[in-house]
């Protein structure tokens, strides 16, 4: 997952790059800046350790023969307490991002529009999360939840990239 993430980095930085800077808006400082770093870290741990709840999730499934889907979520280890937990620090942040691009930066009509996007599918990808821990982890919003995961940073590095 680390890999496909550099991917999409290296595309989206290329983007910018072939840009030339015309998509550039003034309003990063140094505090906004240092909040969409500590988000996209929070981002790229997050998704670590979903992947390796997914793990255990493949373990679990081969140890009950793909059956049983109701049990699964009792024989979580620990990194999946952690994995949920850590949503909200995610929330947090984004939701405080949010606030200094409305309270400070009202210039950069760009990056609101992409915040408003950015907190869409932070609200999706935290209902997925609810529904998978709740359904017994329906095969069918896995990938779904992998997708948001990929835009939610994907929209972070490009609220980076604008701020510099």
């Amino acid at each position: 997952m680390a890999l496909a993430l550099a991917i999409v980095a290296v595309l989206i930085l290329s983007i910018d790059k072939t840009q030339n800077g015309q998509l550039r808006e003034v309003f990063g400082t140094r505090g906004i800046r240092l909040c969409i770093i500590a988000a996209l870290a929070l981002t790229l741990l997050q998704v670590s350790l979903g992947t390796q709840v997914r793990e255990s999730i493949d373990v679990i499934s081969a140890f009950y023969g793909g059956l049983h889907r109701e049990f699964w979520m009792t024989k979580l280890p620990f990194v999946f307490s952690v994995h949920r937990s850590l949503s909200w620090s995610i929330l947090g942040i984004n939701v405080w991002m949010g606030i200094l691009l409305n309270k400070a930066y009202k210039k950069s009509l760009r990056a609101l529009r992409l915040h408003k996007i950015l907190m869409g599918f932070l609200a999706l990808e935290v209902l997925i999360g609810v529904l998978m821990a709740y359904l017994s982890i329906p095969a069918a919003l896995q990938p779904l939840h992998l997708w948001l995961a990929t835009f939610i940073f994907s929209i972070q590095l490009r609220l980076l990239l604008l701020s510099l």
